[in-house]
């Protein structure tokens, strides 16, 4: 006969296995609780931000710390403090990076700007490798903007220059070599005038790995082609002919004073077409030239071709 199971066992083994699902169930309903509840704080820490940086904003900067403590300036950065524990702990990286932002905007209205730009760079680490590239471009432009109204042409330029980098990151090096920010175009003109020619395409190159350039092309066609316009763009792309030169020079394939005469033609179209190289010996260097030419783009224009000739020397 089968043994039968007291009732007594059966009415434990329910006591027993029910309560640790009913208690997973409760702590499965309290985590979107939780969860929601951080959002919640995070969602109003942002909005007091921006209330604090509106106000930071319309504050003159100061040239220097004052003698005495600005406690308006006090309880704002301990607010900061605050907003800016409650994203770490929370694990809101765009929130620190925003916090830091106007903590930096804070430093500068008590005048310290080495602190405020050490607060920016830091903001800019908090959201380095895809963690919120929208803010990490936005406090770097911040950074590079108040490097230019200091003069620090430099800096501002070559933060520009991350900026405009990581902006056409996914673009295809067709589309990305030509696409230059108004900013990077702005500050380049005044490190041009600073630091010559070629000094946008040397900054740039330090500092992304890649150099990018203006596609004269795309403007309107011009009736004729003026020395004006043709100096314009040499202005921007000899840098590139001038580079091969240097390449060469190193691996010890031309001499210090070594003198060469280049030729080309420019389409209507604004391209380069019938280069020739004297002496053309080094075929790695004549490669070089032929190859950073097809870079370059002048104007569109109608009428008869123009062409050039370009006398370079090795730099002793």
């Amino acid at each position: 006969m089968r043994k039968l199971v007291p009732v007594s066992v059966l009415l434990f083994s329910i006591v027993v296995f029910i309560p640790p699902r009913a208690a997973e169930a409760r702590r499965g309903r309290q985590r979107p609780a939780n969860s929601a509840k951080a959002s919640s704080k995070s969602k109003k820490a942002w909005k007091r931000l921006v209330v604090l940086q509106r106000k930071l904003n319309k504050l003159p900067r100061r040239a220097q710390p004052a003698d005495d403590l600005d406690l308006t300036l006090l309880q704002m950065e301990e607010e900061i403090n605050q907003i800016s524990k409650l994203a770490v702990r929370d694990g809101n990286v765009e929130l620190h990076a925003f916090s830091l932002e106007v903590e930096g905007r804070l430093l500068g209205a008590a005048g310290q700007p080495e602190e405020e730009q050490r607060k920016y760079a830091e903001a800019a680490r908090v959201c380095d490798k895809g963690a919120c590239p929208l803010r990490r471009r936005r406090v770097l432009g911040v950074a590079a903007r108040l490097y230019e109204k200091q003069g620090k042409t430099e800096k501002a330029f070559g933060l520009f220059a991350v900026i405009n980098a990581e902006a056409g990151a996914d673009q295809p090096i067709d589309i990305k070599r030509y696409s230059r920010s108004q900013d990077l175009v702005r500050v380049c003109r005044a490190l041009r005038s600073k630091s010559g020619s070629g000094a946008c395409y040397r900054l740039e190159k330090k500092t992304t790995g890649s150099a990018t350039f203006p596609d004269f092309s795309k403007r309107h066609v011009k009736d004729l082609l003026s020395k004006a316009a043709i100096g314009e763009v040499h202005s921007e792309y000899l840098p590139l002919l001038q580079a091969c030169l240097s390449a060469a020079a190193k691996r010890g394939d031309v001499q210090p004073g070594e003198r060469f005469e280049l030729f080309w033609a420019i389409t209507n179209q604004g391209r380069t077409d019938r280069f020739q190289c004297r002496p053309s010996d080094d075929q790695e260097l004549v490669d070089c030239f032929r190859n950073a030419l097809k870079v370059f783009r002048y104007p569109r224009y109608e009428g008869e071709r123009r062409t050039v000739t370009l006398p370079m020397i090795v730099n002793r």
